[in-house]
């Protein structure tokens, strides 16, 4: 089951909301192997008050760690 969502996290004193999609993987059985839960980014953002900057394109070397934090922050 995929479900989008928006986590806060701080990277580097700063904080971003990040929204994405968690796919939580299947077990496997006899006949298919098992496949990993994983967090995908969609856009990482800035929020001030009502303004909203994406910053996804300026953290593009950082994208995969950013999935990490939040993997390892809601969902392990």
């Amino acid at each position: 089951m995929v479900t989008m969502d928006r986590h806060e996290l701080e990277l580097d004193g700063v904080l971003l909301a990040a929204y994405g999609s968690y796919y939580e993987g299947m077990s496997g059985d006899y006949f298919n192997p098992p496949e990993p839960e994983e967090f995908s980014l969609d856009s990482v953002h800035i929020e001030e008050g009502d303004v909203e900057i994406d910053v996804t394109d300026l953290l593009y070397n950082r994208l995969e760690e950013i999935e990490e934090i939040i993997m390892n922050q809601n969902y392990r």
